[in-house]
């Protein structure tokens, strides 16, 4: 898909920013929890968060310390079937994110970074451990849902074949019955080798997997520069850049722009990358890296004038 279909693809732009608006909170799901349950996509999430730093003075904010009500909103849009990012080829198994102001709660990372190549998640630093927790801790969980649903599944799977077997081949006499060794053997098998312990080792061996493709990176939008960024990892940029709910202060406005300005800029140029194809290739078929930057911004609105800033 190009990116003007793409584009066109996604919906008119909203024109009416400061239409009124229910009153609502700041956005918090509870700020007083430390511990929040939430369901993506049909998956349970246990969410660390740290209501005593967001009440602190800390310099430089303490919003990303608890989980706002936007974010499971966003992750669901992801995971959902037919989302226009994967039906447009925007995402794929091989695709590069980023996530700025990911916060403790790590549901986007949790939700999109199994499914694609690699997941930079980045914020301030105080958010590291927490975030790693959340990752930890989710991981672990619905490995083992999934490892006793694929064991319960097996044993009725195996069940039901025992059974068929036995009606099938039970013989009119019992004891006229011949030994066979080998179908003595057969017969033993899954219980000595049970079909989910199969399960087991493939759920840990993924998870493990998992866990090398979502990296967290500390990037403070006013102080920091890319080069933490600009890695052999993500060395053709990034395709797609992701942000939920992490702005309502009019002074970061300028700075998490350029940003993703800067971010979108680490993409090699689209004239540079398509000539390199035609040069290699002989034809005017663009190469994958010569795709822009999608940038998605989920935002709850507070004050129209943060959206038109």
């Amino acid at each position: 898909m190009q990116l003007v279909d793409f584009l066109a693809s996604i919906g008119h732009e909203v024109e009416e920013a400061e239409e009124d608006i229910p009153s609502q909170n700041l956005g918090f799901i509870d700020s007083q929890s430390h511990t929040i349950e939430i369901s993506v996509h049909d998956r349970d999430l246990t969410i660390h968060q740290s209501p005593t730093v967001l009440s602190s003075k800390r310099a430089g904010g303490t919003t990303g310390a608890v989980l706002w009500k936007i974010t499971p909103l966003f992750a669901q849009w992801l995971a959902s079937d037919g989302n226009i990012l994967w039906e447009s080829s925007t995402l794929n198994q091989t695709s590069t994110v980023i996530e700025l102001g990911c916060g403790v709660a790590g549901v986007l990372a949790l939700t999109l970074g199994p499914s694609v190549g690699q997941y930079i998640a980045t914020d301030q630093e105080y958010v590291r451990k927490l975030f790693q927790e959340n990752l930890d801790e989710n991981y672990q969980a619905v490995s083992r849902r999934n490892i006793r649903k694929q064991q319960s599944a097996d044993r009725q799977r195996h069940q039901h074949h025992s059974n068929s077997h036995k009606s099938r081949t039970k013989p009119s006499n019992p004891r006229s019955a011949p030994h066979s060794p080998t179908n003595e053997s057969q017969s033993r098998s899954p219980s000595r080798h049970p079909p989910y312990l199969k399960s087991h080792k493939t759920t840990s061996a993924t998870s493990r997997e998992i866990d090398k493709k979502i990296i967290f990176t500390p990037l403070d939008w006013e102080t920091d520069t890319l080069s933490s960024l600009a890695s052999s990892t993500v060395s053709n940029g990034f395709d797609l850049l992701l942000a939920c709910d992490c702005i309502y202060n009019d002074a970061l406005i300028a700075p998490f722009v350029q940003t993703c300005a800067d971010i979108a800029r680490l993409r090699p140029s689209l004239s540079a990358s398509t000539t390199a194809t035609r040069v290699s290739q002989g034809t005017e078929e663009s190469s994958p890296v010569s795709k822009p930057t999608i940038c998605i911004i989920a935002q709850q609105l507070r004050s129209h004038e943060v959206f038109e800033s």
